[in-house]
C-alpha cells in the first residue's frame, strides 16, 4: 500500500509565506495530520491560514503607510494566481470538451447539426 503524500505546492508555499519561526512545526504537524487521512482541501485550508496569519503579525508590525503597499501587493499577486489558476482550468476543460467531441464524432455518436 502506497503512503499518502500532502500537497508538496502547499507546503513549499508554506515555507515560503508562513512564519520563519512556525512553518516547519506546522508543516510537520500537517503531514502527521494528512496521514491520519485528513484530505487535500483540509491541507490546503490550513496551509492558506496558517500564510493569512502570519502575513497578517508581519504587517501588523509595519507602519501605516508602508502596510498598505505591503497589503496591496499581496493582494494583487493573489488576485495573479487565482487567475492563473482558473485561465489553467479553464483550458484543461476546453481540451477536454474538444477531445470528448472529437471522439464522439470517430465514433459515430456525435449528435451535431452538421452530422
Amino acid at each position: 500500500m502506497s503512503e499518502r503524500v500532502p500537497p508538496k505546492f502547499a507546503l513549499w508555499l508554506l515555507k515560503l509565506w508562513g512564519s520563519r519561526y512556525h512553518s516547519d512545526s506546522l508543516a510537520g504537524d500537517l503531514i502527521e495530520q494528512y496521514h491520519a487521512g485528513r484530505s487535500r482541501a483540509w491541507c490546503w485550508g490550513q496551509v492558506i491560514a496558517g500564510i493569512v496569519i502570519a502575513r497578517a503579525r508581519f504587517i501588523r508590525t509595519l507602519p501605516w503607510p508602508k502596510a498598505a503597499g505591503v497589503l496591496s501587493r499581496l493582494l494583487a499577486e493573489t488576485a495573479v494566481v487565482l487567475a492563473l489558476t482558473v485561465i489553467a482550468l479553464g483550458a484543461g476543460t476546453l481540451t477536454w470538451a474538444a477531445t470528448t467531441h472529437r471522439d464522439a464524432c470517430l465514433t459515430g455518436a456525435c449528435v451535431c447539426p452538421s452530422n
